[in-house]
C-alpha cells in the first residue's frame, strides 16, 4: 500500500464516522414544504447520495491500496474499512425504507425518522459501534504516524523490494527535503504534528466516555496526503535529475587564494589605476543578457567563476536586481576531460533544472507535466529532448515574480558544436528575467559572436596582476627560509615582479613556477640563484609541460608514461585502486592477482597529475590534457610506456581485478554491488575500444563470468541482503549478449575451432561450441551473431554431443507450435540462415518438410531472391 494512499484511506474513514455520527445524533434536519413528502424524500435522497459517495471510497480497490502487501498498522486499517462499509450499507437500506414511509408529517429530524424504524436498542448499538470505530481509528492513526517498520517482500520475478510504513515514509520525505535543501513551503510536518497531537489527546482524555475527534481531522488528513504526495513527487523528480558527477567539477576546482579577486566587487570610486576596471558588479545589479569572461588557457577562469558564484556579495548584488521578486541562481562547470554529462548539453541543462527546481519546486508541474503525472514509483532516465523541452518552457512561463541568473564556466570545453551552445544561451537570455554569466577561452567562434558584448566583457589576464603578486609573495614567504631572506630584500621584490611579468597573465604558469622555486630552497638557493632558475624555465605552458616530462627521474619514465596514457583514455573516474598495478609488466594481471600501493603515483607524475578530494586521479589542468593529447606527445608516451603496454587493456584488467576481489568477500554489501556495477560498465567501455583496435584479450571473459556468479551467489547467501540485487545477476551465457550489445561481436567468432567456457547456475563450468552458444543463449540480434559465426567457418552439422549435431540440438529445443512455419518469427529466420549455410535438411524426418515450409513462407512474403536460394539449396 502506498503510505500516502493509506493516509487518504484513514481520512475517508474519519469522514464516514463523522457523517454517521451526525446521522445518528439527528444533526440533519428535515424541512417541510408545500410538497410535503416529496421535499422530505429529496432530503433523504441527498443524505443517501452523500453516504453512497463515502462508502464508495471505503474500498480496498482504491488507488494505491494493495491488500496483499502492507505494514502492520496499514493492515489494521482494512478490517476497519470493511466494518465501516458494512455499517454504511445498513444505513442506506434504512434510508431507503424511510422514503416509502407515510409518517413524514411527524418527523422533525433524521433521528426521529430513524426511531420510527429502529428500536432504542438499535440506536444504542449503532452509537457504540461508532464509538468503537472512532477509538480504533485513533489507535490506527497513532500507529501509522509513529510506526517505524521496513518490510521486505518478494515478487514472483524473484526481485526484492522495500515496503515502507507511513511513519518511515514521512520521516524519509522530511530527510530528503532537508538533504536537498528544497525551498518548499510544505505544511506536511505541521499537519502531521497536529494530527498526532489530536489523536493522542483523544486517546488519553475521552470526554464523558465519548471519544471526541476534532472536526478538522478528516480535512487535516486529506491535506497531509496532498502535501506529502506533492512533496514526494517533487523530491522524486529533483532526485531523478541528479547524476553522479553533478558537483564533481566544481568540487575539484581549486579555491581562490586568499585576498585575490577582490576587485570583482570594487565600486567605481575605489578602482586601482594599475589595471582596468571591471563592470561586472554593475551588471549583477542592473544588467541583463550575458556577461562574457574571456581568458587565456590557465588564466584562472574556473577558479574565478567558482569564487564569484559562491561569494555572498554576488548574491547580494543579484538581490538588488531581483528586488521583491524571487531570485534563483545556478551554475554549471563544463569539463572536457570529464564524463559525457560534464561536457554536453544534457549535462548543462539537467544540472540547471536540478538547481532551479530545488529553489522553486512549484515550477515542476508546468515544466515537466508528463513526469508530474507519473507515479513516483516509476523510474525513468531523462532524455536530452525532454530536458531541452523543459528548459525551453522556462522562457514562456509567467516570470513577473521571479529572476534567474546562471553562471556557466568553460564554454570552450563543451563537446558539441559551439555555435549550438551560443544559440541556446542567446535564446534563454532573450527575456529580461534570465541572464547568464559565462567564461571561455577567447576562441574565434565566441569572439565573432559576442565581440565586446556591448561592453559586458572582461579579459581576465588584464586584471589579475595584483592577484598574482599576492599569490607569489604569500607562497614564497611560506616557510622560515624565505622569511630569513626577508620580503623587503630588493632582489626578492625583483623576483616576484619578474615571475608575474613573465607569466603573461597565465596563473597556472605562476603556480608551477612557484612549485619549482619552492623546491629550490631545499638546496639553500639564494634569491639571485632562484632568479637564474626562473629564467631557464620555459614561459610557454606546453614547453613547460614538456620540460616537466623530461626532467623526471629516468627510472620512473616508463611508469609515468603508462599513468599518463591510462588517465588520457579513461572514460570514468580513476581511483587509487584502479591504477595500483601500474608497475605490472604483464597485461593479464587480473587473472593472476597482484597488488601495489597508491602513493607512488605522484612521485612519477608530480605537477601534472593530482588526486582530487574524492580520491580520483586527474590532470592538474585542462591544458595538461590538451598537451598530452597532441600526436607528438602521444607517440613519445607510447614509446616510453613500452610495446607491451595498452592502457585500455590495463583498465579492463584493473576493473576485472576489483570485481573478482569483491566477489571473494564472504558477505557482500550494497556498496560492493554499486561499485561492481560501475566497474562492469567501465570494463565494457574499454573492452569495446580494444575490440575495435583488434587487441581484445578474450581470456578476460571466463574469469568475469565466474566473478559475477560469485557475486550473485553472495547476494542470495544472506537474508539480510535480500533488499539488494545484482543486475545482470548470473544467467547462463549472460556475457555473450552483453558483449554483443557493447559491439564486441568477436567474442564467439574468435573461438571457432575451440570451445567457450560457460558458468552454469550451480557454478560448474561447461564447454560449448561457439555456434551452440549463440543458438542457445543469444537474444540480442541473434541472427547477426549466428551469421558472423557461419561466415567465420562455423559448421551447423558439427557434433556438440557424441550423436547430436548443433543443428539437431537446436531443433530439439524449439518450442512445440501448431502455428504456420512462417509465423515462428526469429526461430524461422534462424532455421533459414542455418539451412542456407549447410545445415542438413534431412534431419528429423521428412526431408522435404523444410523445403515446402520455407518456400511457402517466403512466397507469402514475396521474397523472390530468398526463394531461389532455398530452392537451389534444398532441392535433392
Amino acid at each position: 500500500m502506498d503510505p500516502f494512499a493509506a493516509i487518504g484511506l484513514a481520512s475517508s474513514i474519519v469522514q464516514f464516522l463523522d457523517f454517521s455520527s451526525k446521522l445518528i445524533t439527528g444533526t440533519f434536519e428535515l424541512y417541510r414544504s408545500a410538497n410535503g413528502a416529496t421535499s422530505i424524500n429529496n432530503t433523504l435522497e441527498a443524505i443517501s447520495r452523500d453516504l453512497v459517495q463515502l462508502c464508495t471510497v471505503l474500498t480496498p480497490d482504491s488507488p494505491g491500496v494493495n491488500t496483499n502487501i502492507k505494514t502492520k498498522s496499514e493492515a489494521s486499517l482494512l478490517p476497519l474499512l470493511d466494518s465501516c462499509r458494512n455499517l454504511g450499507k445498513e444505513f442506506l437500506i434504512t434510508l431507503d425504507d424511510l422514503k416509502v414511509q407515510g409518517h413524514w408529517r411527524r418527523w422533525q429530524s433524521i433521528r426521529q425518522a430513524l426511531r420510527s424504524i429502529w428500536k432504542a436498542d438499535d440506536i444504542q448499538r449503532y452509537e457504540k459501534q461508532l464509538e468503537s470505530y472512532r477509538s480504533q481509528i485513533v489507535i490506527r492513526l497513532l500507529a501509522m504516524l509513529t510506526e517505524r517498520q521496513e518490510k521486505i517482500f518478494e515478487h514472483q520475478s524473484g526481485l526484492y523490494e522495500r515496503l515502507v510504513s507511513v511513519g518511515d515514509a514521512l520521516d524519509r520525505l522530511s530527510a530528503s527535503h532537508q538533504r536537498l535543501e528544497l525551498d518548499f513551503n510544505s505544511a506536511f510536518m505541521h499537519l502531521r504534528d497536529s494530527i498526532e497531537h489530536a489523536a493522542k489527546s483523544a486517546n488519553l482524555a475521552p470526554q464523558n466516555g465519548n471519544l471526541q475527534l476534532p472536526e478538522e481531522l478528516a480535512d487535516w488528513l486529506l491535506e497531509l496526503k496532498y502535501e506529502a504526495s506533492s512533496l514526494h513527487k517533487s523530491v522524486h523528480i529533483i532526485e531523478s535529475l541528479e547524476f553522479p558527477q553533478l558537483y564533481e567539477r566544481e568540487d575539484n576546482i581549486k579555491e581562490a587564494h586568499p585576498s585575490t579577486y577582490k576587485w570583482l566587487f570594487e565600486e567605481p570610486s575605489s578602482s586601482s589605476c594599475l589595471r582596468p576596471r571591471s563592470n561586472i558588479l554593475d551588471w549583477l545589479r542592473n544588467g541583463h543578457g550575458t556577461y562574457y569572461i574571456s581568458g587565456k588557457a590557465g588564466s584562472g577562469k574556473s577558479t574565478l567563476m567558482k569564487f564569484f558564484y559562491n561569494h555572498k556579495q554576488t548574491k547580494s548584488a543579484l538581490e538588488s536586481w531581483a528586488g521583491t521578486r524571487k531570485l534563483m541562481v545556478a551554475s554549471f562547470y563544463f569539463w572536457n576531460a570529464g564524463t559525457t554529462m560534464q561536457k554536453n548539453q544534457q549535462g548543462l541543462f539537467q544540472s540547471l533544472l536540478y538547481h532551479v527546481f530545488k529553489q522553486y519546486p512549484a515550477l515542476i508541474p508546468s515544466l515537466c507535466p508528463d513526469r508530474w503525472q507519473q507515479s513516483p514509483n516509476i523510474k525513468s532516465s531523462w532524455k536530452q529532448k525532454e530536458i531541452l523541452e523543459a528548459f525551453a518552457k522556462l522562457r514562456w512561463q509567467n516570470l513577473e515574480n521571479v529572476r534567474f541568473c546562471f553562471f556557466i564556466d568553460g564554454l570552450d570545453e563543451y563537446s558539441g558544436d559551439h555555435r549550438d551552445i551560443i544559440e541556446i544561451i542567446s535564446n534563454i537570455t532573450a527575456t529580461q528575467a534570465i541572464k547568464v554569466c559565462f567564461s571561455s577561452r577567447p576562441w574565434i567562434v565566441f569572439e565573432n559572436y559576442f565581440g565586446n558584448n556591448g561592453g559586458l566583457k572582461m579579459r581576465l589576464q588584464d586584471l589579475t596582476r595584483e592577484d598574482m603578486e599576492q599569490f607569489v609573495k604569500d607562497r614564497l614567504t611560506d616557510g622560515a627560509y624565505f622569511k630569513k631572506i626577508g620580503i623587503h630584500d630588493i632582489a626578492y621584490k625583483s623576483l616576484v615582479s619578474e615571475i608575474v611579468s613573465r607569466s603573461d597573465g597565465v596563473f597556472l604558469w605562476v603556480y608551477l613556477i612557484v612549485l619549482s622555486l619552492r623546491r629550490g630552497r631545499t638546496n639553500s638557493d639564494t634569491v639571485v640563484e632562484l632568479q637564474q632558475r626562473l629564467r631557464e624555465l620555459p614561459t610557454e605552458l606546453e614547453t613547460f609541460f614538456q620540460h616537466i616530462l623530461d626532467s623526471g627521474d629516468v627510472f620512473y619514465r616508463q611508469q609515468a608514461a603508462r599513468l599518463y596514457l591510462i588517465r588520457l583514455i579513461a572514460q570514468d573516474p580513476l581511483s587509487a585502486v584502479d591504477v595500483s598495478c601500474f608497475a605490472e609488466d604483464k597485461m593479464d594481471f587480473a587473472i593472476d592477482f597482484t597488488r601495489t600501493t597508491r602513493t607512488r603515483v605522484l612521485a612519477r607524475c608530480q605537477d601534472l597529475l593530482e588526486w582530487n578530494k574524492k580520491g580520483h586521479l586527474q590532470f592538474l589542468h585542462r591544458t595538461v590534457a590538451d598537451f598530452l593529447k597532441t600526436r607528438d606527445v602521444q607517440n613519445q608516451l607510447e614509446l616510453r610506456a613500452g610495446d607491451a603496454f595498452n592502457a585500455d587493456l590495463f583498465i579492463c584488467n584493473s576493473k576485472l581485478l576489483q570485481i573478482r576481489l569483491a566477489a571473494s568477500y564472504y558477505k557482500i554489501t550494497y556498496f560492493d554491488l554499486q561499485q561492481c556495477h560501475f566497474h562492469l560498465d567501465t570494463f565494457w567501455k574499454h573492452a569495446n575500444r580494444l575490440e575495435l583496435s583488434g587487441q581484445l584479450d578474450y581470456r578476460l571473459f571466463p574469469p568475469l563470468d565466474l566473478a559475477v556468479w560469485h557475486l550473485s551467489a553472495g547476494v542470495k547467501r544472506f537474508s539480510s541482503s535480500k533488499n539488494i540485487t545484482f543486475d545482470p545477476g548470473h544467467l547462463e551465457g549472460w556475457y555473450i549478449d552483453r558483449a554483443a550489445k557493447e559491439g564486441i561481436w568477436g567474442i564467439l567468432s574468435h573461438a571457432i575451432g575451440k570451445t567457450v567456457a560457460i558458468i552454469r547456475k550451480g557454478g560448474d563450468v561447461t564447454q560449448k561450441l561457439p555456434l551452440e552458444v549463440a543458438l542457445r543463449y543469444a537474444e540480442y540480434d541473434q541472427q547477426k551473431q549466428v551469421r558472423l559465426l557461419l561466415e567465420h567457418g562455423a559448421d551447423p552439422n558439427e557434433k556438440c554431443e557424441p550423436d547430436i549435431s548443433i543443428w539437431q540440438s537446436y531443433l530439439c529445443n524449439l518450442p512445440n507450435s501448431d502455428a504456420p512455419f512462417g509465423a515462428w518469427g526469429n526461430d524461422y529466420s534462424i532455421i533459414e540462415i542455418l539451412l542456407l549455410n549447410g545445415a542438413d535438411p534431412n534431419v528429423g524426418g521428412d526431408p522435404a518438410f523444410f523445403r515446402r515450409q520455407l518456400l511457402a513462407a517466403n512466397a507469402a512474403l514475396e521474397k523472390v531472391n530468398e526463394m531461389e536460394k532455398l530452392r537451389m539449396t534444398l532441392t535433392p
